[in-house]
C-alpha cells in the first residue's frame, strides 16, 4: 500500500532528500524515480497518444510517493462505496481525506461533516477520497 508523502517533497534543481518514486504536481506528467544526493529533473508532460513520447518537461515540485504496507487495501478489505465524497455531501466515514482540487492536501472529517468545496481549483469538481492506511 502507498500513499503520498507531502513532508518529502523536492523542486526541480534542488537536492533529491531520499531515494524513491516521486509524482510532479502537475498535470500530465509522468512519476519519476530520484535518487538522493542528485538535483531533481523537470517533469516529463503531455504525452503524446500516438506514440510514447512526452511532449515537453516542465520545472515542478515532486512528492514522494511512500509504501505503508506490505499488504491489505485489496477491494476485498476495503468497502469501496466509503472511499470517495463529492463538495456538499457529508463524510461516510471519520478520518483523513484528500483532493486532487486541493493539491492533495490531506484534511480531517468527522463523520456527518459536509465536505468543502475548493473554489478556483483547476479540477473542476470537488471529489474527496479517504485516505485508507492499513491499520489492524
Amino acid at each position: 500500500m502507498y500513499k503520498l508523502n507531502q513532508n518529502v517533497t523536492v523542486k526541480t534543481g534542488e537536492t533529491v532528500p531520499q531515494d524513491g518514486i516521486y509524482i510532479p504536481e502537475i498535470e500530465e506528467a509522468s512519476a519519476q524515480l530520484l535518487l538522493k544526493g542528485h538535483d531533481a529533473i523537470e517533469a516529463l508532460v503531455g504525452l503524446d497518444p500516438d506514440c510514447p513520447q512526452y511532449d515537453h518537461e516542465e520545472d515542478t515540485e515532486w512528492v514522494l510517493v511512500e509504501r505503508i504496507g506490505d499488504e491489505g487495501g485489496s477491494a476485498e478489505t476495503i468497502q469501496t462505496e466509503n472511499l470517495k465524497g463529492f463538495a456538499g455531501q457529508t463524510c461516510q466515514r471519520t478520518g483523513n481525506w484528500w483532493s486532487p482540487a486541493n493539491q492533495l492536501q490531506s484534511r480531517h472529517f468527522e463523520q456527518g461533516e459536509v465536505f468543502p468545496e475548493v473554489g478556483n481549483n483547476s479540477w473542476g469538481e470537488t471529489i474527496w477520497y479517504l485516505e485508507v492506511t492499513n491499520k489492524k
